[in-house]
């Protein structure tokens, strides 16, 4: 398994969940670090 870890701005945070939502990936994992928040979505498509 390979992953990638993008860190963006708000803006572009946007822009790039839209397209990695479009894509036909296995998981996608999304972790929001805010100070010492941590938020963790995880979306799963079968295939």
């Amino acid at each position: 398994m390979k992953s990638i870890r993008i860190e963006v701005d708000e803006k572009s945070y946007n822009h790039i969940l839209f397209l990695l939502k479009s894509l036909k990936i296995k998981e996608l994992r999304i972790i929001e670090e805010d100070n010492k928040k941590t938020k963790e979505e995880l979306y799963q498509r079968r295939f």
